[in-house]
């Protein structure tokens, strides 16, 4: 499922979304993937990981190796049904680099 801008800002606590977007250019957030001419969404998946690794502490360096993990994982997820969805962000989010 994919989130549209309001609905990210919200999750995220976002007030504006210029913050979306100022975070996107920082590395802490994926970037959304265009699904039109002018809009964006972003994968339910990578909203709730993000916010399981604010709350669990993760620092801006940990949440940076996150985000890129995700993007990195994006064309492997294609098929991918929820609990595989859920097993692939559980193993990059134990991974070594991003627990650091």
């Amino acid at each position: 499922m994919m989130k549209r801008l309001p609905e990210v800002k919200s999750q995220l606590g976002h007030r504006a979304d210029a913050s979306v977007y100022n975070a996107v250019r920082a590395g802490l957030l994926t970037p959304g993937i265009s699904i039109g001419a002018r809009a964006k969404a972003w994968p339910d998946y990578e909203i709730r990981a993000l916010i399981e690794a604010r709350v669990a502490g993760f620092t801006h360096s940990a949440l940076k190796k996150l985000v890129s993990d995700l993007i990195q994982a994006r064309p492997r997820v294609a098929g991918l049904n929820d609990d595989e969805l859920r097993q692939m962000v559980s193993g990059l989010m134990e991974s070594p680099e991003v627990a650091a």
